[in-house]
């Protein structure tokens, strides 16, 4: 049996406001993130892109700035360039306040334990929370673009969560058109007190072949903290 809680009349109230705030704030504060003693860390990446295998180096440095090395194709030199960007945004530890200073959130439903919640501001979002874990986030782009990122697995670590496995959709907001489907698994290890993104695959469709290669694949190895 399913249990739905609808909002309408309280979305504008100090109550919803307060619990939409409390139900994303402790998600938030909830995810696996780095704290002040990260001291960086270099690695070798091996990155596979259409068929084409380059191998280089990567310095992490304690405040989060990427030096990627040795790596002569451009694309996949991007590539690595990219993903790492995303991890370090994922793993950046930016207080809640600090963030959302200038959001409010308000509570649209509540379904089955999850909570579907809509962020007002300057920056217009929506999620999806359950479990003190963000499994949606629903984000309009400046060039009419939407992503739509659902996290399907997760790891449980003594310091948060880590998103194992999510899909990410993008779609021409103007004309609801899908434009890319991409499916992503990652893999951390630990190193020292901290978890470092050891491979990442990605997948360009929604329902991939576990037996076939990905279209991107990225491994870090030899991780190492500075």
């Amino acid at each position: 049996m399913t249990t739905s809680t609808i909002y309408p009349k309280l979305v504008n109230s100090n109550e919803n406001k307060g619990a939409a705030e409390n139900i994303f704030k402790n998600a938030y504060n909830n995810r696996y993130t780095w704290n002040q003693d990260f001291p960086g860390y270099t690695a070798k990446v091996v990155a596979t892109y259409e068929g084409k295998e380059d191998i280089g180096n990567v310095v992490v440095t304690p405040t989060l700035e990427i030096k990627v090395e040795n790596i002569e194709d451009p694309m996949i030199l991007d590539l690595i360039n990219n993903q790492l960007m995303m991890e370090i945004n994922h793993r950046q530890n930016i207080p809640f306040k600090q963030l959302h200073e200038s959001s409010q959130f308000i509570v649209k439903e509540i379904d089955s334990g999850v909570a579907n919640i809509e962020k007002q501001g300057e920056e217009l979002a929506s999620y999806k929370v359950q479990n003190d874990k963000i499994i949606q986030v629903n984000r309009l782009m400046k060039n009419n673009v939407s992503v739509t990122v659902d996290t399907l697995k997760t790891i449980d670590t003594p310091s948060g969560y880590l998103a194992s496995e999510y899909l990410s959709t993008i779609k021409d907001a103007q004309k609801n058109q899908l434009i890319q489907e991409v499916y992503s698994i990652d893999e951390h290890q630990k190193v020292g007190g901290f978890y470092i993104l050891n491979s990442r695959k990605l997948y360009f469709s929604k329902d991939p072949d576990r037996n076939a290669e990905p279209e991107i694949n990225i491994e870090f190895k030899d991780i190492s903290l500075q």
